[in-house]
């Protein structure tokens, strides 16, 4: 009986990690510094750590209570710290952009939107905390915490369960905690690669009571003319009752900037069902810093309490950009502006964008007053809006709308982004640790920076999105136009193969793709030296923009695409050169030369294409299967298969072809999806696996140029690299898919 009554009482339970998110120190020995972008978190004596997680209550836990909630950090020098007191922040801060220190006595620049020990909000109309390192009663409430505990590398704070609720029930005043070490102590910061900080959650749902629950659906200015400043401005906030019971009187909170604060009672009711209508004023300022500087935050709040706090309220942001989306409804046009404003723009950041999209959305119901309109055609709204703020014509979104075009008789590669980003283009990398000299790694290999550090991928926005936004941000009409005249003159191709070995004697040849194909003859021809590099100069333009590479481009974007071509021993390689792409190496400081990195792979010899090394060969695992049981990945039938779950770490597949014998090409035949990540390895007769060499390895493999995909739903990646002379061939899965694997084929190269 016990246990029945304890099944209807608890609440099923789920467990989130959050580990985007913003965060900086505040050193009071250098009170105009910001450290938003630092990969460390420096704590102790005079200092203060920020940290906010800015999904909460937005897209993580609306409408939960949180069970447990700690923090966990990965320290960056030895010793344990020691927690000397913990807030909860109640104004905004930002993380802003580069470190700028005082040197000499002299102030710098200041960063607009960091936070400093001076400013939460630096810069022209900034905001000041109350007390210096946030340190007034009006910036930090403080918090009673649970204990700490350092295990290995980890530091966990425990007891946060109120502070994250509290955040979750007002997502638009989440500010986030601040934290003051009693000593010295390094952490690893979110911007750091792979260390950083995580908030770990139990969620479980909230008993169904009956009550009020208001949604703030809209709020915008209602103005018949340009307004003038300190002109008081009426808004318009439509209040939804998505509850159970009516709401008799409200309580309407609105905060302007961090610092106007305007709050009053509303005895209006408003029904079950019911949408009203409620106003209030506020003096209008206008826009002299980037709108997301300027939030005007809405809280309405009933009498009788609230079913879900987190939808109570809403931030609109003034000068931010008016898009109207048509196609859908309301709800879900606001949850996907909500989520770009608050997400998707803040942590799209890059080397050259350190505060990644500084434009922001505001949702309007009238097209007629809208700055641009969404049409959303296929359900995908995201996609809609964000076509629309980009003004990107459909030729430069993608090569080719179905079938891949020809050129000299083979067919082109395809294109696809990324799974699971939030924008339209491939290559969501953070390069920050890329000097600007360097190119940034093509996005198909396994390339390190730096000798052993990996590019971020954020999955927000890519880099190219990131700078045609930017470029736009505060222009309205005609002014809003793509960054044509940022094309670099000319392109700087190095050339390598996956291992990164030069392409010494490969020929290089670029064809333009015009009205969705190509012409017989490439735009640019050169054969590749020592270095494996070429320069492609400009070419003459128009009136539209400078010469650049693809000469006379067009507004409609159908001459924007570039195809490399690489050829060596019968082989080649393929990859698009889109304009948009040359743009993001113009804001990295690259206006005269784009430097392009080509990963390609090619065969080191003629490939004997109508040999496969692999068919009847014996096969093992880790696990020890029979080789009946893995005969199917060489029996040289397509239709029969093998499935891999997540399989254990280090796990590997190995085919022993019998003897050492050349191997030129490796190609992988799934049924259906394909593993995002994995290694091939191989290693001779008279080695042990542990002597076995990288051959090659897949980075993204959904996202690979050259997967090919057949009718009847088999896909293939092949993959050709340096000829090795080898007899073991081990393939190493360590992305976790499942998949099913239905045939590896290894082609030889031929002695002659």
């Amino acid at each position: 009986m016990l246990a029945a009554i304890l099944a209807l009482t608890l609440s099923p339970q789920e467990t989130v990690t959050l580990s985007l998110a913003a965060d900086a120190y505040l050193d009071r020995k250098a009170p105009g510094a910001n450290t938003g972008r630092e990969p460390l978190l420096v704590g102790g004596v005079d200092k203060a750590v920020l940290i906010r997680f800015p999904e909460l209550g937005l897209s993580i836990g609306a409408g939960k209570r949180v069970r447990s909630a700690h923090l966990r950090f990965t320290t960056a020098r030895p010793g344990e710290p020691k927690v000397g007191s913990v807030g909860r922040v109640l104004r905004p801060w930002g993380e802003g952009g580069w470190r700028l220190d005082q040197f000499g006595g002299e102030k710098p620049p200041t960063v607009v939107a960091a936070a400093t020990w001076n400013d939460s909000l630096a810069g022209k109309d900034g905001l000041a905390w109350e007390r210096g390192g946030a340190a007034g009663r009006n910036d930090t409430t403080p918090l009673t915490v649970g204990r700490t505990e350092l295990k290995d590398e980890a530091f966990t704070l425990f007891g946060l369960e109120s502070a994250v609720q509290a955040m979750i029930d007002d997502p638009q005043h989440n500010y986030g905690l601040r934290i003051e070490f009693s000593n010295a102590t390094t952490l690893f910061s979110a911007d750091s690669l792979g260390y950083g900080p995580q908030l770990v959650l139990v969620l479980e749902a909230k008993a169904e009571q009956p009550a009020p629950d208001l949604r703030v659906v809209s709020c915008e200015m209602r103005q018949a003319a340009p307004p003038v400043e300190g002109q008081p401005m009426t808004w318009n906030v439509a209040v939804r009752n998505v509850g159970d019971v009516d709401s008799r009187a409200q309580s309407l909170v609105v905060t302007y900037y961090g610092k106007e604060s305007v709050e009053r009672k509303i005895n209006d009711a408003i029904a079950v069902g019911e949408t009203k209508t409620l106003t209030f004023t506020l003096p209008h300022r206008n826009a002299t810093v980037q709108p997301a500087m300027q939030p005007v935050v809405v809280r309405v709040l009933p009498e009788e309490g609230d079913r879900n706090a987190s939808d109570n309220g809403l931030t609109v942001y003034q000068g931010s950009l008016k898009v109207a989306v048509a196609g859908v409804e309301w709800d879900e046009a606001l949850a996907v502006v909500t989520d770009l404003n608050e997400r998707v723009f803040p942590f799209s950041k890059f080397g050259a964008w350190p505060m990644g999209c500084t434009e922001r959305l505001q949702l309007v119901m009238n097209a007629e007053g809208a700055d641009v309109v969404a049409r959303v055609v296929d359900g995908d709204v995201r996609r809609a809006v964000l076509r629309a703020v980009t003004g990107l014509p459909d030729a430069l979104l993608r090569p080719f709308a179905s079938q891949a075009p020809q050129v000299n008789g083979s067919q082109a590669t395809g294109f696809v982004t990324d799974a699971g980003q939030a924008g339209l283009f491939p290559d969501t990398r953070d390069d920050v640790i890329v000097p600007q000299a360097l190119a940034i790694p093509d996005r198909a290999s396994t390339a390190l920076i730096l000798g052993d550090l990996a590019m971020n991928d954020h999955k927000m926005l890519s880099r190219s999105e990131t700078t045609i936004i930017n470029s736009m941000a505060g222009k309205r009409g005609a002014e809003r136009a793509l960054p044509w005249t940022l094309t670099p003159s000319s392109i700087f191709f190095r050339v390598f193969t996956p291992d990164g070995v030069t392409t010494s004697g490969a020929k290089l040849d670029v064809y333009q793709l015009v009205g969705g194909a190509f012409g017989s003859q490439p735009v640019f021809t050169a054969q590749l030296g020592q270095d494996g590099s070429a320069l492609m100069t400009p070419r003459p333009s128009g009136a539209f923009a400078k010469p650049n590479p693809y000469g006379d481009l067009q507004p409609d974007g159908s001459n924007g695409w570039l195809l490399a071509v690489v050829t060596a021993n019968q082989t080649t390689h393929s990859s698009w050169i889109p304009v948009w792409q040359l743009w993001d190496e113009a804001v990295r400081g690259n206006t005269a030369a784009a430097f392009i990195e080509l990963r390609v792979q090619l065969a080191s010899g003629v490939l004997v294409r109508g040999e496969n090394l692999a068919l009847n060969r014996l096969v093992t695992d880790m696990k020890g299967r029979f080789p009946a049981e893995l005969s199917a990945l060489v029996d040289g039938k397509e239709e029969t298969s093998v499935a891999f779950g997540k399989e254990p770490e280090g796990y590997w597949i190995e085919i022993d072809l019998g003897r050492d014998l050349q191997i030129g090409e490796v190609s992988l035949v799934f049924d259906g999806p394909v593993w995002k990540q994995f290694r091939i390895l191989t290693y001779k007769t008279a080695q042990s696996p542990d002597e076995g060499q990288v051959w090659s390895e897949e980075a993204n493999g959904p996202a690979n140029p050259g997967l090919k995909t057949s009718p009847d739903g088999k896909t293939t990646l092949s993959y050709l690299a340096k000829s090795v002379r080898s007899r073991f061939m081990r393939i190493v899965p360590f992305s976790g898919e499942s998949v099913k694997l239905s045939e590896i084929k290894i082609v030889p190269i031929g002695t002659g």
